[in-house]
This record gives C-alpha cells, sequence and structure tokens, in this order.
C-alpha cells in the first residue's frame, strides 16, 4: 500500500490534510464556527475502523438519533446485505442512564446529546457474523448553525481512497478499477489486483472476477462493493465560517 498517511480533504475548506493533523484542523473551523446564540451543542465525532485505517470526522446535533448515524454508517461504509448492527459502550458496559435495547445494546433512539453528555465512546458492530467493528468518539462540542434542517450529520472529512500494489505486477491497484481477490487474501497472498492483471487473474473459487477494491474498512467481506466510495465531495457552507 503506498503511504499517504491516509490524508484526508476537509469538506470545511477543501484543504488536504495528515491523519495526524486533521482533528486540530476541524477543530480550529468549528471554534470559528460557534455562537453564543444556540443553548444546544452539536459533537465532533471521530469514527474509526478498528483493523483497518479508514476515518470519518463527521459533526452531528445534539438531537440525532443512533438510528441515524447507523444508517449514515451503512450507507458510506459498510451495507451489503442487510445485516444486522449495533452500538454499545466499550467492554459492553452498561450506564443506567441510557436505555438499552433487547439484545443489551444501547438503544437507537437515544440521541448525540443523551449520550455523549455521559460517555466519551461508543463501540459500533455491523454483521454479527463476519462483522466490521468501528470505534466512535466524542472529541468535542460546539454551538454552530446546522445549514439547510439546522440538524443531522455533517460529513467534515474522510480519508483519501488507499492505493495499493499489484500482487501480480506491482503497479498500482486503484479503488473502484482494481480487484480484491478472496481467494488470494485466504490463501495468505496479495489480495490486490490493478485492471490491466483483473483479465488474466484466474482464482475462481469465489467467482471468477475479483471484487472491486473501495475505500471501506468493509472492503473484501461479504458482497460489499462500496456504494459510496465516489460520495460527491463539496465544501460545506457553514454559518460563520467565510470561504
Amino acid at each position: 500500500m503506498k503511504d499517504n498517511n491516509f490524508s484526508a480533504k476537509c469538506r470545511l475548506c477543501s484543504k488536504e490534510v495528515a491523519a495526524n493533523q486533521m482533528l486540530r484542523h476541524v477543530k480550529a473551523h468549528l471554534k470559528k464556527a460557534s455562537t453564543a446564540d444556540l443553548t444546544k451543542p452539536a459533537y465532533l465525532l471521530k469514527i474509526e475502523a478498528k483493523y483497518a485505517p479508514h476515518y470519518l470526522y463527521i459533526l452531528v446535533s445534539g438531537d440525532m438519533a443512533l438510528y441515524e448515524l447507523d444508517d449514515f454508517l451503512k450507507a458510506i461504509w459498510l451495507d451489503c446485505c442487510g445485516h444486522m448492527s449495533g452500538f454499545n459502550l466499550p467492554g459492553r458496559r452498561t450506564n443506567n442512564k441510557l436505555d438499552e435495547d433487547d439484545f443489551g445494546g444501547l438503544s437507537m433512539n437515544l440521541t448525540a446529546g443523551e449520550i455523549f453528555s455521559l460517555e466519551k465512546k461508543l463501540d459500533y458492530q455491523y454483521d454479527y457474523g463476519s462483522t466490521t467493528h468501528l470505534s466512535i468518539s466524542s472529541k468535542e462540542q460546539y454551538k454552530v448553525k446546522f445549514p439547510n434542517r439546522g440538524r443531522g450529520i455533517l460529513l467534515l472529512a474522510r480519508n483519501e481512497a488507499p492505493v495499493f500494489d499489484c500482487g501480480t505486477c506491482g503497479n498500482e491497484a486503484e479503488v473502484k478499477t482494481g480487484g480484491f481477490c478472496l481467494e488470494c487474501n485466504y490463501d495468505g497472498k496479495s489480495p490486490f489486483v490493478c485492471a490491466s492483471c483483473i483479465p488474466e487473474h484466474k482464482c475462481e473459487e469465489y467467482g471468477d472476477t475479483p471484487f472491486t477494491i473501495t475505500n471501506s474498512p468493509r472492503m473484501g467481506v461479504c458482497a460489499y462493493d462500496g456504494n459510496m466510495d465516489n460520495d460527491s465531495f463539496k465544501v460545506i457552507a457553514l454559518p460563520g465560517l467565510e470561504q
């Protein structure tokens, strides 16, 4: 894999920022956009894959419910076959001030304000068979005005698509044009195949065509094909920030 430090393009200013500098970068924007006119804060969240380097920064309104965050994560990163999903506190701790679902996880009707006024971190699982694990942490709260409906979820940054080395020829195997071979992956070989080598790739146990390389921690799992890898980039017109 090419080392790009998994940089991301900030959607508040369009500047490309290294992964280890992005938190400070978006905090500076949100501090500038903050206003004393509001009573309820919004929450800056970082969402990370536990076993992959992918990450997101989002801003959520205090009245955003967990089921909305669940839908967002499935749409941008995870959904393949409609698997079950859930949120819980790290270590499956309980908090008697937070409602639970029938399985001991957090109720999907809880809001960001209810949760992050008490807790700083959540765990999330998608698909309880071939599970993708995410970690969600609250980094700061800000009194900022949301555009449009005045609530919901704003995507502030998403890591740029990684580029991998083709296991056959060594050339670049890119997101959307390259392939990910499940059979090679399970056999301990490089699973990545560039667009030029795909026609000659002969593994057939999981189909005669490699899966598409995706910008997602769900890559190569179940039938995930990266629906939102090319989500349209646009600068967010956040009130209080002059572009």
